[in-house]
């Protein structure tokens, strides 16, 4: 049996994420949410019905229904952010793909020549045309 820790901090896979969405989507959950918070409710009826008179009760009443409330809303919406979070990363833009990628094979590509280089070629293939022009 796993040694249990504690981890305020848990990290959820994308397939962890994708089972929490599925789960969220089920008419279980639906009903494990109703009981939920049913049983939050239940804290606030007992705050209602606590003797006024008893400022300790009414404090420590207020105090567990509070909590009780705060961790209802708590995980309500970490589960939603964790859902949340799973259709984000399932939305999220791919790096486009080439649909002509290995259908077309052009040969290697020419060496990175600096422009300085071209340049020059430029001006070596002007002066051989001002030659022929000269010679004709």
């Amino acid at each position: 049996m796993e040694a249990v820790a504690f981890n305020p901090e848990v990290q959820l896979s994308h397939d962890a994420r994708a089972q929490l969405a599925h789960t969220m989507a089920t008419p279980g959950f639906i009903l494990v949410n109703k009981i939920m918070r049913a049983e939050v409710d239940k804290f606030i009826i007992r705050l209602i019905k606590v003797d006024e008179t008893d400022e300790n009760a009414v404090l420590a009443s207020h105090r567990l229904s509070k909590a009780a409330a705060m961790f209802y809303q708590l995980v309500i919406d970490r589960l939603n952010s964790e859902v949340q979070q799973f259709m984000y990363e399932a939305t999220e833009p791919s790096k486009p793909s080439d649909p002509t990628a290995g259908l077309i094979d052009l040969g290697e590509s020419a060496p990175d020549i600096p422009d300085t280089d071209l340049l020059a070629g430029l001006e070596i293939n002007e002066q051989l045309m001002e030659e022929e022009l000269n010679s004709e």
